[in-house]
């Protein structure tokens, strides 16, 4: 895809992180209700990552570029796990993301 190829490029590094998939979250008023944070400690914060799959992506791209061009391991998982409805600009929410606060210092606080 050109978006690869673009970040290839212009030296983008590859990184690696872990997707939860979308069973992992509540998903009605009682699941919210029941619902316990998976990440209270050390852990739980492995057994939620255990289930997960990893992605490979090149820095400055988008979930949406990862799962719609991505040719990395676990891009074709997230293209099936993400709708991307909204063409990646954030207003359809079919995405969910929650990002680690172990990356807000690369990505920025939600």
């Amino acid at each position: 895809a050109v978006t690869l190829d673009l970040a290839r490029k212009q030296g983008r590094q590859a990184i690696t992180v872990t997707c939860l998939p979308a069973h992992a979250w509540a998903s009605t008023e009682q699941d919210q209700a029941d619902f316990t944070p998976i990440v209270e400690t050390p852990a739980q914060r492995q057994q939620a990552l255990s289930k997960g799959f990893t992605i490979q992506a090149m820095t400055g791209l988008t979930l949406t570029d990862v799962a719609k061009f991505g040719d990395g391991p676990g891009a074709a998982e997230l293209g099936a796990s993400i709708e991307c409805a909204c063409a990646g600009i954030m207003a359809c929410s079919t995405c969910h993301v929650v990002i680690d606060p172990e990356w807000y210092e690369q990505v920025g606080e939600p």
